[in-house]
């Protein structure tokens, strides 16, 4: 069967809108915008943040009904992983949302209060589904940056933090002793359009970088595998790896010399 790759180029274009404002960020906010609270890294992203800024506000952005229904999931998750401490819950405020939707999942006054209140936005969520392709992923992982960046560069500059993934780089077309670093251009790489999460957080990870080159405030954290954390040795079942470990042990049947090419960080 023939790749259909996509036009990367194409599906990757900043509005013509997303510019600087004239003051700098706040070089420690008093007011945070976190998505992906409830995932595996966004967990830990949530507790480092809290210990970082202190005294800082955290508005957490979690998929649920309610602002009542979004308060005991992002507590369920902490709590369980033994991430709360004494005072958190009056710093945390959990609000109903879906980035796949416009505005987030809020509704418009909500939305324009959060623009206006935060000062620093880290873009934790993604749909990490590995059977989707680029038209399913497009909303979550794509879709949801652009809106980010309109509220990093509406009413007060806000520096927007987006965790990316190793995944963007591919090996279509490139020789097999390439290295990637930082400053590897993304422009040479090959998607293709039934990889839809690789794709979507490519085409996610090229808007940051052309903000960049206007000159808004963004920083990229490109994950690679990610593994138990490194204090207690906690590990999301639904992570790949933790899934593969765990079926050995209930089948009773191991992998012969298994090897992953990228170091895992915990």
């Amino acid at each position: 069967q023939k790749k259909e790759f996509l036009d990367l180029s194409k599906e990757a274009k900043l509005e013509d809108q997303i510019l600087p404002l004239s003051e700098e960020p706040r070089l420690h906010p008093k007011v945070i915008l976190l998505t992906g609270a409830t995932g595996f890294v966004g967990r830990f992203l949530l507790r480092q943040l809290l210990d970082d800024f202190e005294g800082a506000i955290v508005y957490c952005l979690v998929r649920s009904e309610n602002g009542i229904q979004a308060s005991r999931r992002l507590e369920d998750v902490l709590s369980q992983w033994n991430l709360l401490k004494t005072g958190d819950l009056n710093r945390i405020k959990a609000i109903p949302a879906d980035i796949s939707k416009p505005y987030l999942g809020m509704k418009i006054e909500e939305f324009s209060r959060l623009t206006n209140a935060v000062d620093s936005i880290y873009h934790c969520a993604s749909s990490v589904n590995h059977f989707e392709n680029f038209a399913s992923a497009k909303a979550a992982n794509v879709n949801s940056v652009e809106t980010l960046l309109r509220i990093a560069t509406t009413h007060k500059a806000k520096t927007l933090n987006y965790i990316s993934t190793l995944s963007i780089f591919t090996s279509e077309g490139q020789s097999a002793d390439r290295v990637v670093e930082e400053s590897t251009s993304l422009n040479e790489e090959r998607h293709e359009a039934i990889n839809g999460y690789e794709a979507s957080k490519w085409v996610a990870d090229k808007l940051i970088g052309l903000a960049q080159e206007r000159s808004v405030p963004c920083n990229i954290f490109r994950l690679g595998l990610v593994w138990a954390d490194s204090v207690q040795g906690r590990f999301d079942s639904l992570q790949r790896e933790h899934r593969i470990l765990d079926s050995c042990v209930q089948s009773g049947f191991g992998l012969t010399d298994y090897r992953y090419e990228m170091n895992p960080v915990p």
